[in-house]
Formats: structure tokens, C-alpha cells, sequence
């Protein structure tokens, strides 16, 4: 019986073993990172969804109707509002995808022409600052004076 034994020693076994977990890892962290991006990414597209939604709502009924986003919550409350802003309705409630909150207290009121105002309904521009936790990213959505919304990714939005 001189001849050869066919076959893997233990040894193989475990180095082709610890490639592929290693591998795994590897797949398993970047799957878990686009998913968090994606989940910022569909907050971000809904913000921006409501804001317009709002807006063109605003500038077809009698009332103002604004959003509220309150900081460190992941909820985002449409209410309607009497033209001096003295009261508040509070019409629906969204919620943002997992992971994702708002990261400052923001008020953004559309009046009938389009305009954002404030709380105090003062005109002007303001930004929404959405966060994402697991991944600590923060993306901002600006609306100017005139409305237009854009988004960036630091943590103030450039002078228009």
C-alpha cells in the first residue's frame, strides 16, 4: 500500500473556514451600512415629499399648514394653523424609517403663496436636520424664503 491518501487535513479545512467567515464579515457590515443608507435616504425623499405636499395643500385651502419635527424623535406632525398662528390642529402623523431621527426642533409653515414662515409665523428660511443613528450621518433639507428645497449634507445650509 504505497500509495497516497486523498483528501483535506483538518488543517485546510479550518484556513478555507476562516476565509470565508472572514469573508462573511466583511459582506455582513457593508449590507447592514446600505441598508442604514437607504433607510436615510427614503427619510430623506419623505421629508422632502411632505414639504412639497404641504406646501401645494397650503396654497389651495383657506388655512396655513405646516410641519413640526421635533428633535430626537423620528415623528413628523402636519397641523393646520388660523392665519395670525395663534392655533394649532393637528392633522396626521408620520413617522420616519427606523434609525433615523430628527436632529433640531424645526416648525416650517406654508402660507398661500408658498412661503415658509416660522413658529411665529415670521418669514424666512429654515432647514429640517434628519440623523441617522447607527451610522451617524446627518443630511439637512433646506427650504429658503422662496421655498425651494434642496438637500445637503453638513449640518447648515448655504446662503441663497
Amino acid at each position: 500500500m504505497g500509495g497516497k491518501v486523498k483528501g483535506y487535513t483538518l488543517i485546510e479545512v479550518a484556513v478555507v473556514l476562516a476565509i470565508i467567515s472572514i469573508l462573511m464579515g466583511l459582506s455582513v457590515r457593508y449590507l447592514i451600512n446600505q441598508r442604514n443608507e437607504a433607510r436615510l435616504r427614503e427619510a430623506v425623499n419623505s421629508v422632502i415629499q411632505y414639504l412639497e405636499e404641504t406646501r401645494r395643500m397650503s396654497s389651495s385651502r383657506d388655512f396655513m399648514l405646516g410641519l413640526e419635527f421635533s428633535n430626537g424623535s423620528n415623528q413628523i406632525i402636519r397641523f393646520r394653523v388660523d392665519n395670525n398662528c395663534a392655533n394649532r390642529n393637528n392633522i396626521e402623523t408620520f413617522n420616519l424609517p427606523e434609525g433615523v431621527i430628527s436632529n433640531r426642533d424645526t416648525v416650517i409653515i406654508f402660507d398661500r403663496m408658498g412661503y415658509p414662515r416660522n413658529a411665529s409665523c415670521g418669514i424666512g428660511a429654515d432647514r429640517v436636520v434628519l440623523h441617522s443613528q447607527p451610522l451617524n450621518i446627518t443630511r439637512s433639507i433646506c427650504i429658503n424664503r422662496y421655498g425651494r428645497i434642496r438637500v445637503v449634507e453638513a449640518q447648515t445650509c448655504p446662503q441663497d
